[in-house]
């Protein structure tokens, strides 16, 4: 009897020293894919909006308004941050714009500009500059 329990004892350790490594990687794999499918979810979770025709509508209304490539994606990123289902209110509704780019510390000079260009009325042509 002593004999078989020799013989399970030193099958048992033979198989100790190898089964760490395949759990370990195994749970290695298991957490990468893990972190990955969270990363993917955030990513397409952060979209500025689910609707296509509102992001159409967004990038539409950044053309026309002039806002270079920084700007545009500073008011993504308001819309993103804020999870605004209508990131086009940020065009016509200013204390929205300014709450959310004060709160998210954007640079002062890209908010000076993106205020000029949305929210400032442009001069009436032929009718003299406002003192």
């Amino acid at each position: 009897m002593k004999e078989i329990l020799e013989e399970i004892s030193r099958g048992f350790r033979g198989q100790i020293g190898s089964f760490p490594r395949v759990a370990a990687l195994a749970l290695l794999g298991i957490a990468a894919v893990g972190v990955s499918l969270l990363w993917l979810r955030g990513r397409l979770r952060g979209r500025v909006s689910a609707d296509p025709a509102a992001r159409e509508l967004f990038r539409h209304l950044c053309r026309v308004n002039k806002l270079a490539s920084p700007e545009s994606r500073m008011l993504a990123r308001i819309a993103r941050v804020y999870e605004m289902r209508d990131p086009v209110e940020l065009f016509v509704r200013r204390s929205l714009f300014e709450g959310a780019a004060s709160a998210l510390g954007v640079e002062g000079g890209l908010i000076e500009s993106v205020r000029r260009k949305l929210y400032e009325e442009p001069p009436v042509s032929g009718a003299p500059p406002a003192p």
